[in-house]
């Protein structure tokens, strides 16, 4: 596959009533997008892995769902959903999704995909808190803000 940066990245963070809400987003998707999610869903990892291959089900088959677990680099017209507590960074150019394990409350928390997309260049960031536990990702939410996004 060759990747390069997209040029839009919407990032999605939820708690409690989070599944359903991104699974409703998901179906709506045209056929082909050239863009890219990641999802910060909190939830532990054997069901985040279901909710990944379940919202894969739901896409056809020209869209996939990328469960990250590892360093991962970012192409347009897929979607990516969090293991993990993870940053956003760019690596040769392109733009990469990384778990850092980062022990948190919040499982993966969304504070940090947010704080970390806020000092990224040349994309166009759209990003939103469905639904919440706390205040994970109301910080987040403000940095994007302040950096222009």
């Amino acid at each position: 596959m060759n990747f390069s940066n997209p040029k839009k990245l919407i990032l999605l963070g939820a708690s409690t009533g989070g599944p359903g809400l991104i699974e409703s987003i998901i179906r709506e998707l045209p056929k082909s997008f050239n863009f890219s999610f990641v999802i910060a869903q909190h939830m532990d990892t054997l069901p985040l892995k279901s909710f990944a291959k379940r919202l894969d089900r739901i896409l056809d088959s020209e869209k996939n769902v990328i469960f990250v677990d590892s360093d991962v680099p970012v192409d347009s017209g897929l979607v990516y959903v969090l293991s993990e507590t993870s940053k956003l960074f760019m690596k040769n150019s392109v733009l990469h999704i990384k778990s850092i394990g980062e022990d948190s409350f919040y499982h993966p928390c969304i504070d940090t995909l947010f704080f970390s997309a806020s000092s990224l260049e040349n994309i166009d960031i759209e990003a939103y808190l469905l639904s919440g536990i706390g205040s994970n990702g109301a910080e987040g939410l403000k940095e994007l803000k302040k950096s222009g996004f």
